[in-house]
């Protein structure tokens, strides 16, 4: 498939995988987590809502991946 600028989307993440050394959906992961991380830290919203904001669809796939990035659960990385 061939998106508006005339290159494959196969070709643009080739691209961006070699430009930035990641891959376009670690990134995308990677600045969810991010983002998770400063609502945790800043907000009172709870864990369920914050996984919802950051495009999780379920409160355990969110404490899994944020767990396995900074070696906490989002609930001891609030109250660290």
């Amino acid at each position: 498939m061939v998106n508006h600028t005339g290159y494959s989307s196969s070709q643009v993440r080739r691209q961006f995988r070699q430009s930035f050394q990641i891959t376009p959906s670690a990134y995308r992961k990677k600045r969810r987590l991010e983002r998770a991380a400063v609502l945790l830290a800043l907000t009172p919203l709870n864990i369920a809502q914050i996984a919802i904001c950051c495009g999780y669809h379920n409160h355990s796939s969110f404490s899994r991946a944020f767990q396995h990035r900074y070696q906490l659960r989002p609930r001891n990385f609030r109250n660290h």
